[in-house]
């Protein structure tokens, strides 16, 4: 007999914990960034998202959303380092973790936010599937992404159960192009 529990059914049997989603306008022009093969050019990406006003919109939702260990999702190394920088300068301890230089240690920096001894986790491409931090109880979506694949895993990065943890809050900036309908697409099909 094939059975399939998805998310929301996770949720309702206690497997995972229920979370608070908040989609933050996102002060991004989208529309002239090249989209190419299913995404956006990185470069011009990365340009183009890497701003003071989104950072200040992502400070303003990180104090009302209180949470003790993050994974922010980023687009580029370039994004994670200039996100890790502007967060470092608001006095929180946290890292980037992605392929290249100025890279974090994966497992020290998995084990510090796993202990608490790190806010923040700024990755690209590492985490989005096979890690399980179960504290972990606030993920933000810095990254724009048109697959509900890739959103879903991000999302599950925070949804495990642990000691004290009662839900998960997720900030996701929310733009002016349709990669994010495939967000909400895919926040709506978690169950019925």
């Amino acid at each position: 007999v094939a059975y399939r529990a998805d998310l929301g059914e996770g949720i309702r049997r206690g497997a995972l914990v229920p979370f608070r989603y908040f989609g933050l306008i996102d002060p991004t022009d989208y529309a002239p960034i090249p989209w190419r093969n299913g995404r956006f050019d990185p470069e011009q990406l990365a340009a183009a998202i890497q701003t003071q006003a989104r950072m200040a919109k992502l400070w303003s939702a990180w104090q009302q959303h209180p949470a003790s260990r993050t994974i922010v999702f980023c687009s580029t190394m370039t994004h994670a380092n200039f996100t890790r920088d502007w967060l470092e300068a608001k006095g929180l301890r946290v890292v980037s973790l992605h392929t290249g230089e100025g890279s974090a240690d994966r497992a020290d920096s998995l084990e510090r936010l796993e202990q608490g001894t790190l806010d923040a986790i700024c990755a690209v491409d590492l985490l989005n599937e096979g890690v399980d931090i179960k504290p972990v109880d606030r993920v933000v979506m810095l990254r724009p992404t048109a697959s509900p694949v890739l959103f879903l895993q991000q999302l599950g990065r925070g949804l495990r159960t642990a000691l004290g943890k009662t839900d998960l809050v997720v900030l996701d900036f929310v733009g002016n192009h349709h990669t994010f309908l495939t967000r909400m697409r895919s926040l709506l099909s978690l169950s019925s």
